[in-house]
Order: structure tokens, then sequence, then C-alpha cells
């Protein structure tokens, strides 16, 4: 009976110990988990792109401070529909289309270069955008998306192909 009473006594222990081991990887499954959710909204406020979230359906959420002085003429796009919001800041129809088509097909769209006159200024544009899943965390469900500034990139490309088209001129004044 001894035996038996020890037996069962380690045995208790045993689950005991197991059990407090399954919590503790739970606990730290779930601390982990929420310093991703943690960074991913310190990255999403503090980004230097401009930041969209959206519903499945593509009804934006939340913008970050960027997404508004980028495109200071919106003003307040949360529940907007975002192919609108690409539509007002002057996006033509056929690259909204491929927007749409992309996203409900693919899941993912690139669209590299867009174009956009802001105040009598020409700005270039890359739009990135994903839609993502995510089963522990269904509030990230949905679309996001982000607007990369490269009009700096692009004026310089353009400075540097007019000088080579100088220097073409110029050798050929020369000759």
């Amino acid at each position: 009976k001894v035996n038996t009473l020890l037996s069962f006594q380690f045995w208790c222990d045993g689950a005991h110990q197991a059990q407090h081991l399954r919590l503790r990887r739970k606990r730290q499954m779930w601390k982990r988990e929420r310093s991703k959710k943690n960074s991913k909204l310190f990255n999403f406020y503090n980004a230097i792109t401009a930041c969209y979230y959206a519903k499945d359906n593509l009804e934006i959420l939340k913008v970050n401070k960027n997404f508004l002085s980028f495109f200071p003429i919106l003003g307040n796009v949360n529940n907007a529909y975002f192919p609108d919001v690409l539509e007002q800041i002057g996006l033509p129809a056929k690259q909204i289309e491929e927007f749409i088509h992309d996203i409900n097909e693919k899941g993912t769209v690139l669209i590299p270069e867009i174009k956009i006159s802001i105040n009598d200024e020409e700005r270039v544009y890359s739009l990135l955008s994903t839609r993502t899943k995510n089963e522990s965390f269904t509030y990230l469900n949905g679309v996001q998306g982000q607007f990369v500034d490269r009009t700096a990139e692009f004026n310089l490309r353009k400075e540097r192909q007019n000088l080579l088209e100088e220097k073409i001129r110029d050798r050929e004044i020369i000759e």
C-alpha cells in the first residue's frame, strides 16, 4: 500500500509539473505574440511610409499620420473604400482595377510607380499591400499596405538622364 501510495503521489507530482510546464509555455507564447502585435502597431504608427489597414472588404479602419501628410487633400479616410481613396488621389482607373484584381486573386499588390500631382508638384510613390490572415488574432485579418515616397529617387534618375543626354549632345557638337 505504501508503494502504491508513493507511486500515486509521484504520478500526481509529475502530472502537476507537466501541467505547470504547459501553462508556462502557453504564457511564453502569449507574451511573444503580444510582443509581436505591439511591435507591429509600433511600426504602423511610427513608420516613415504612409500606412493603412483595412477590412477584407477594403474598408479603411486606420491610417497613420504620414498617410495624412502624404495626401493632405484626403482628410479623414476612416471607413472609406480604399479603391475610392486611390481614385481621389489621382490613380488611373487601370491601376485601381489592377489593385482590386491582385489583392483579391493573389493576396498581394505591388505597384512600383504611381505618379500623383499634389499642390502642382509631381510626386512618385510605390504601393505595397497584402492580405493578412491570423487565426490567433482575428483583428489582424484584413488588408494592410503602405505608400513609399520615391520622389527623390525618381528626381535623381531624371537628373542623371538629363546629364547623360547633355553629355551626348556636347560630344556631337565637338565631333
